[in-house]
């Protein structure tokens, strides 16, 4: 008998393919650039296919994120948010998913 389990999702996913910048706190991580594969007002959900992404991305690791970035944009903002999931989709590429509190909207660069 299979059971259902409630999804512990707060806010509903869109399927949206957008540029992120995602930012390890940690600066001897290295920053990526990649694309959304969906997003929700508290997180997001991107594949990396980074050759040792376990040294790249893990749970409970803190990072800095850009929704929408675009290079030397003064509108690029930086959002704290903290990795909950990091998944093997085959082929090299792994499933990263982001955590990113209400309110956790950090600072403006400008013209980086």
């Amino acid at each position: 008998m299979r059971v259902k389990v409630p999804d512990p999702r707060r806010a509903p996913r869109a399927k949206v393919s957008l540029p992120v910048r995602v930012q390890p706190f940690d600066s001897k991580y290295p920053e990526e650039i990649c694309a959304t594969l969906n997003v929700s007002r508290n997180g997001l959900y991107f594949v990396t296919s980074l050759r040792h992404y376990l040294e790249c991305y893990f749970r409970g690791m803190k990072v800095r994120v850009m929704r929408n970035y675009q290079s030397n944009d003064p509108a690029n903002r930086d959002e704290s948010g903290e990795i909950v999931r990091v998944e093997s989709l085959g082929e090299g590429k792994w499933g990263v998913a982001i955590h990113i509190p209400r309110g956790a909207q950090s600072e403006v660069h400008l013209g980086e």
